[in-house]
């Protein structure tokens, strides 16, 4: 076992990585804090988290802010799943900046709110999934799905080592499968490139297929939670950049999976998505599908989404295309040409797969639970998560050509 994985040292050894991450701090949280005030003119500045994480991190960084020559605000958010709208009603809209410390979720409610009050606002990170913390919108969590709304970004984000790998072991094992997922994200990037006709970027291959490699070598060193962290910058850095790995299935299928599964652990959710579409996409390409006599019934499936997400079909129906017979025809032949290739890269990620449940389930240890999701939950997430994006994605092509409806 290799003793020490360097976050930052491993980064900087990425070719054409470091001009994407001029807004990311690595380094003690304190020092990064030097950074972020040593300028700062503007009044107050008001440092926003929750009431358990302040109990558990915030008072050292609240000591540190005093030391600094400036106005210090402090607003403690209730535990919640969603603190949106207390940040919406509590942020002082007067203040120079804000601070976030803190997950995702509240990350993303405090970059919008400051955003839309024309505050400058920075993040310090907290837990292990910040994969879209560099993208120019945030995802506003409801009580059921996320919102995607634009937002002016962080200025500068504090991503200290130390810090993060106190989160919990659960938060970890969903970054994990997040970043693992990836392999089968890779596949519908590339499917949506031919579809469309754009070109393969090389570079969100390669920096997505490092991003994976972080995160599969977790078991080689004995802080074994930060690869994990590298991979999540990576793939921040990709997102940042571009939307070549968003809405693809595997993030589809997570999201219809919360509408149906609601009862799973985001861990589970996240790791169940994958499994799942690494084993339907490797049928989708290990048949021939195309006399398949089966319709696609659109309009049951959205209004099954629309009952059990209570959202107006709008959202689902926005992002439907039924392609032409036409289409269907320059569809089957793309398939026909890629399948082999396809079913190659689906057949080593189902090779992988036992590895990387393996590595899942120990970074969760030993007092994981048991999670199930039934076969009904499981077939319905499957059969409306194409309706989730207007991307193509192999669950796209597969539901146009009437096979979700036949799979069991």
């Amino acid at each position: 076992m290799e003793k020490v994985f360097n976050v930052k040292n491993q980064i900087e050894c990425i070719s054409d990585v470091l001009p994407h991450i001029d807004e990311m701090f690595f380094g003690n949280v304190n020092d990064g804090l030097d950074v972020v005030c040593k300028n700062f003119t503007r009044g107050k500045i008001e440092l926003v988290m929750t009431e358990s994480d302040y109990s558990r991190l915030g008072h050292s960084i609240v000591q540190k802010l005093k030391t600094l020559p400036v106005e210090v605000g402090l607003l403690l958010i209730e535990d919640s799943d969603c603190y949106f709208n207390s940040i919406k009603s509590m942020l002082d809209k007067n203040s120079g900046a804000c601070i976030a410390l803190g997950d995702k979720d509240l990350l993303s409610a405090v970059r919008y709110y400051s955003s839309l009050y024309g505050i400058c606002s920075y993040a310090i990170v907290t837990t292990p999934n910040f994969d879209k913390i560099l993208c120019d919108s945030v995802w506003l969590k409801t009580k059921v799905l996320s919102s995607e709304i634009k937002a002016e970004r962080f200025r500068k984000i504090i991503i200290d080592q130390n810090l993060i790998e106190k989160s919990s072991r659960e938060s970890f094992a969903e970054a994990f499968s997040s970043s693992a997922s990836k392999l089968t994200s890779l596949i519908d990037y590339k499917m949506n490139c031919f579809v469309s006709g754009e070109t393969v970027d090389d570079w969100v291959f390669a920096v997505a297929k490092k991003a994976i490699s972080f995160s599969l070598s977790t078991p080689k060193y004995e802080n074994f939670t930060a690869p994990i962290i590298a991979s999540q910058v990576l793939l921040a850095v990709i997102n940042g950049k571009g939307s070549y790995l968003l809405d693809s299935g595997v993030e589809c299928l997570k999201s219809s999976l919360s509408v149906f599964a609601p009862n799973l652990s985001l861990a589970k959710r996240e790791m169940l998505a994958f499994e799942k579409t690494a084993r339907i996409y490797h049928l989708f390409f290990s048949n021939d599908f195309s006399n398949l006599l089966s319709t696609e019934d659109y309009y049951s499936d959205i209004e099954l989404l629309e009952r059990e997400s209570k959202r107006d079909r709008i959202n689902f129906t926005k992002n439907l295309k039924i392609p032409s017979e036409r289409r269907r025809t320059l569809i089957n032949l793309l398939i026909s040409k890629t399948a082999s290739d396809f079913k190659a890269e689906t057949t080593v990620i189902l090779k992988a797969f036992s590895k990387i449940n393996k590595i899942y389930n120990a970074i969760l240890g030993e007092n994981r639970q048991r999670e199930m999701a039934s076969f009904k939950q499981i077939k319905n997430a499957v059969t409306t998560c194409s309706y989730f994006t207007a991307k193509t994605t192999i669950f796209t092509l597969a539901r146009d050509m009437g096979i979700l409806k036949c799979i069991n």
